[in-house]
């Protein structure tokens, strides 16, 4: 009988969650991040609120487990960071989504 593994395979980044300390480095764990609907209104939501003098500047994530609460804030992380190879995979990522 033929397993769900001979049929399947996942990319690694889909194999386990995000740990922000661990893979903050690593510009291949946003490789594949879908932007949401959801996600792409908060990023616009935070991004509106960045550029503005007045807007706010601290926000917290709330969610259920499993909810991509840390996909996204490395995904934010590494769209406004310093790292080039790793803000052209999030770029990438966000042009596909909006």
């Amino acid at each position: 009988m033929e397993t769900l593994a001979n049929i399947f395979t996942l990319k690694r980044r889909f194999n386990r969650s995000i740990n922000l300390e661990r893979d903050l480095a690593n510009s291949d764990s946003v490789s594949g991040y879908v932007l949401t609907a959801r996600s792409s209104d908060v990023l616009v939501r935070m991004l509106q609120a960045f550029s503005s003098p007045t807007g706010t500047k601290a926000w917290t994530l709330t969610g259920a487990y499993g909810t991509g609460k840390s996909s996204f804030a490395h995904f934010l992380a590494c769209l406004l960071g310093r790292r080039i190879s790793i803000q052209s995979n999030c770029s990438s990522n966000r042009k596909k989504s909006f």
